[in-house]
């Protein structure tokens, strides 16, 4: 009984808020309310987009282009050593001696009598050439010594390409090779060991023909031979 009037209630509740609701029965109307509280400041801001210009100076910094290190190339000039031509005589100073003889020392020129017609000497040059007193001189360049004089010797004892500096007292020195020879010093040497050089000129009428004949030379052998 409790419960069937405690549902009933209920029911007549829902009903009662139902037809209130259903014709606004005591109802409300919206009204705006305004607060106007003129003690508060809020400070609004006013925002605006327009651009500001500001008074700024432009200041241009130069820039330090920094270029790139040129490389430098150091020359280095290499000047050739220009070697002084050595005189003959200082070259067959400085040879060594290797024997040293006494002897005779006479001149021909290269119309002697028994003299090659052209010239020619008996032998052959370090190339094989022939050398001629009336064409090519009485001296001959040797690539060791220089251009030295020409000289006729015993060939059994000095051979041809041999060097000899000619040395007698109150006279230059004189450098010479074996290049000819002769009947009479082959002769000689075979005879008795005589030592006898004989010095070429281009004409046997040159006045020093004569003049080297003598005794008492001393021949100092640089070069046996080429």
């Amino acid at each position: 009984m409790n419960i069937l009037l405690e549902h009933l209630l209920r029911w007549t509740g829902m009903m009662f808020v139902s037809f209130i609701s259903l014709f606004n029965v005591g109802g409300y109307d919206e009204y705006v309310i305004n607060v106007d509280n003129k003690n508060m400041d809020f400070g609004t801001t006013v925002v605006s987009n327009k651009p500001i210009s500001l008074n700024t100076q432009k200041t241009e910094i130069p820039l330090k282009v920094v270029e790139p290190k040129k490389e430098v190339k150091v020359e280095t000039k290499v000047e050739a050593k220009k070697e002084t031509a050595v005189p003959a005589s200082e070259k067959v100073k400085e040879a060594k001696t290797l024997e040293m003889f006494t002897g005779r020392m006479t001149g021909y020129g290269a119309d002697c009598a028994g003299c090659s017609k052209v010239g020619n000497v008996a032998c052959r040059t370090k190339t094989g050439a022939k050398h001629s007193l009336t064409n090519d001189g009485m001296y001959y360049t040797d690539d060791q010594f220089g251009k030295i004089r020409i000289v006729a010797a015993a060939r059994e004892k000095f051979p041809c390409g041999t060097i000899v500096e000619i040395i007698k007292s109150g006279q230059e020195p004189i450098t010479a090779i074996v290049l000819d020879t002769g009947g009479s010093m082959n002769s000689a040497y075979a005879k008795d060991g005589t030592i006898w050089f004989d010095l070429a000129y281009v004409t046997q009428a040159d006045a020093k023909v004569g003049g080297v004949s003598g005794f008492n030379y001393q021949f100092n052998v640089k070069r046996w031979g080429w």
